[in-house]
């Protein structure tokens, strides 16, 4: 039973951070120029091959301007070039510890992994709207004395399947994405590609559009965002600070607070028919800062670290009895583009 639970919310937090993150950031708010503003759409997901029912679409971000910042101020657009290109490396390691009805279950070292991003803009409409794609096109797991050579091993074969993954995206010139494509048909492993499936329903609705009003150094402003992932409905609430904007690179503090609603019948792939979990309690937060060129998709520097407790209640078995999880996550990120 632990070893079961071990696997799927181990393989499902490092692949949702592993792609979420990644694909995320390019829906950071940062490239920006004063454009006509532009309602935002509904929202397109797919996911080639999907055999999965995608989740139920959440109400679109809401953007909330606290302070406007000193003079002199701007309306901050997304502005990169058609045809420029990028390659991002990131750097990711996660602390993960756990107990059952109180009691640790003996910890485990989780590997540090290294993904390359590459992304090109393929056009920039009249409108500002930014058609991009994306991929993988190397995935590492770093090679760490604490962790056993067989969790190494299976690390390796699981992430050798997203290597080379691609997709491709639409946002407009504030953040807002309008569509959203995964390729996942080369993925061979039932529960990654299950998992594939949720992340990138999930990352078309997760955005940080920027505020329509003109903005100055110093302007604060949050973004809502209802996301669902594993059967469970988060609300998001990122908080942003524009600490500095000069010749051409905009400097941001992100504060992110993560809640869910407790009750909620959690679906994490790996597990059983069997297994019934709900959720009791789920709480997350984090801070990062991000550097960023005016007309890049991508930051050109970020780092973020993100914890995250959550209580789950259930059985792995219809004969079992109910047992209390609980899980606490650290993640950090360092991302650098060039």
């Amino acid at each position: 039973m632990v070893r079961s639970m071990k696997k799927s919310l181990f393989a499902g937090g490092i692949i949702c951070l592993l792609l979420g993150t990644g694909i995320k950031y390019v829906q950071t708010p940062a490239h920006a120029q004063a454009r006509t503003e532009q309602k935002t759409p509904n929202v397109s997901t797919d996911v080639e091959n999907s055999e999965e029912p995608q989740l139920k679409s959440p109400q679109a971000p809401r953007v909330k301007l606290l302070n406007s910042g000193v003079e002199p101020r701007q309306k901050l657009r997304f502005r990169p070039v058609a045809g420029s290109k990028q390659q991002s490396v990131m750097m990711t390691k996660t602390n993960m510890k756990m107990s059952l009805d109180g009691k640790p279950v003996p910890a485990f070292d989780i590997p540090a992994t290294e993904v390359t991003i590459n992304t090109v803009v393929n056009k920039v409409e009249p409108n500002g709207d930014i058609t991009y794609d994306f991929s993988y096109s190397d995935i590492d797991v770093i090679k760490d004395p604490n962790v056993q050579p067989q969790i190494l091993e299976a690390m390796r074969k699981q992430f050798a399947q997203l290597k080379g993954m691609k997709g491709s995206g639409v946002m407009d010139n504030r953040g807002n994405p309008k569509k959203f494509n995964l390729v996942a048909s080369d993925i061979k492993d039932p529960m990654l590609k299950q998992m594939m499936q949720q992340v990138s329903n999930s990352l078309s609705k997760v955005s940080s559009p920027v505020p329509q009003e003109a903005v100055g150094k110093g302007a604060e402003w949050v973004v809502t965002n209802k996301v669902g992932f594993n059967g469970i409905n988060i609300t998001q609430t990122q908080t942003y600070k524009l600490l500095d904007i000069k010749d051409g690179v905009a400097t941001l503090q992100a504060k992110v607070d993560q809640q869910a609603q407790a009750m909620q019948k959690v679906t994490l792939p790996g597990l059983p028919p069997s297994a019934a979990l709900t959720l009791q309690s789920y709480k997350g937060n984090g801070e990062g800062k991000y550097q960023i060129m005016l007309d890049k998709l991508m930051p050109i520097n970020s780092k973020i670290s993100v914890a995250s407790n959550v209580n789950w209640k259930g059985k792995f078995t219809s004969k079992q009895e109910d047992t209390s999880m609980n899980q606490e996550v650290l993640v950090n990120v360092n991302m650098k583009s060039k």
